[in-house]
Parts: structure tokens; sequence; C-alpha cells
């Protein structure tokens, strides 16, 4: 797997060192710069409630645990 995306790790290393909290300060830089903790892609791709509030969704609190409850059960199957 490291192999098939050797090539490209350098460009991504920035992103990497700005969002992974440093030791000294337990912050990351972006988060020190921006106020919040950086979004990854993959929150992009799973809803959450994160993305819903940047985003402006108003969700209820019965929505977000069906929502919650749904993504448990769907990690129970992938184990089984």
């Amino acid at each position: 797997m490291v192999h098939e995306y050797a090539g490209g790790w350098s460009l991504h290393l920035p992103d990497a060192l700005r969002t992974s909290p440093q030791s000294a300060i337990r912050f990351s830089p972006y988060s020190l710069v921006c106020g919040t903790k950086a979004i990854s892609p993959v929150e992009f791709e799973v809803p959450s409630v994160r993305m819903a509030m940047v985003n402006d969704l108003e969700w209820d609190m019965e929505s977000c645990g069906n929502m919650r409850l749904i993504d448990l059960e769907a990690i129970d199957e992938r184990r089984e």
C-alpha cells in the first residue's frame, strides 16, 4: 500500500504538519490560527453533527441520535 502512494506524500506533508498537535503546546498550528480543529476529507463524505453545524443545518437531538445508531449498526455489520 505504501508503494501505491509513494510519489505524493510530500504534497500532503504540510497539511499533516499543520493539523497535528504539537507536544509542547498541545494544539495544532491550524487550531491556533483558525480557532477550531481542521475538518478531514472523511468528514465531508460522512455526515456528522459537526459538519451540520458548519453547514448551518438545523438538527434536533433525536435526529442526531438516530444517525448515530445507524452508524454504530453499520460498524457492527462490517466487523461481522
